[in-house]
């Protein structure tokens, strides 16, 4: 779709970056950043990483609920924005469609993280009962430094809190999940320097922009 505010690429990499602020004549830095590069900061330093870089600086901090939260926003966003030019569109929820364009985890494997979003974001609990549709519902516990992003668990949980148990927990490492969103990013950020990320929104670029980037003076 043609852009009114500027190009395809142009948007794409305003959107990644995290600018320096524009230094007025009267002293006042005017910040121009969009939400996902302020979201990607805010859950670095929430979850003990750098704020540039993403690695771990604080292990103890790779486990926060919080921060974990963040990760699975820009799993919505990056979802309902983007995707390489060069993979078909995957049809689904954003978080499944920015799993499915952009790693190798299987159906179940992203099911069970848009389960897990919907359990710790909708009201911060570690259930998600999703009726008719067992593999949504999930008994969770939550892990880090395990190595190992999803443990399965031996029996299918039915939804009841009464009947859970060892074998029908579902443990997700937040490290882990950090991780594999950190690689999503870095992802993004290598396609959109090679001009082979595009754009999936209803309105393009000018959508990307106009919902997306926001500017407020420093103080």
């Amino acid at each position: 779709m043609p852009s009114h505010l500027m190009p395809e690429k142009n948007a794409i990499a305003l959107h990644l970056s995290d600018s320096p602020p524009v230094d007025f004549p009267n002293g006042r830095k005017l910040k121009i950043i969009s939400g996902f590069a302020a979201c990607l900061k805010d859950t670095r330093i929430s979850t003990g990483r750098d704020p540039q870089s993403g690695l771990v600086v604080d292990p103890q901090k790779t486990g926060s609920w919080l921060g974990s939260i963040g990760y699975m926003v820009l799993l919505d966003q990056i979802g309902s924005c983007f995707k390489p030019k060069n993979v078909p569109m995957v049809l689904g929820n954003s978080i499944f469609r920015a799993l499915s364009h952009f790693t190798k985890l299987n159906t179940t494997e992203k099911q069970i993280i848009y389960a897990l979003r919907c359990a710790l974001a909708h009201d911060y609990s570690l259930y998600n009962i999703k009726k008719g549709e067992p593999r949504l519902t999930h008994n969770f516990a939550l892990t880090k430094l395990s190595g190992i992003l999803i443990r399965m668990p031996e029996a299918q949980w039915d939804g009841n809190y009464l009947n859970r148990t060892t074998d029908n927990r579902t443990v997700v490492d937040l490290q882990e999940l950090g991780d594999l969103v950190e690689n999503i990013c870095r992802c993004l950020f290598e396609l959109a320097k090679r001009d082979e990320l595009e754009i999936i929104l209803s309105n393009g670029s000018d959508e990307l922009i106009q919902r997306y980037t926001f500017q407020y003076f420093e103080s």
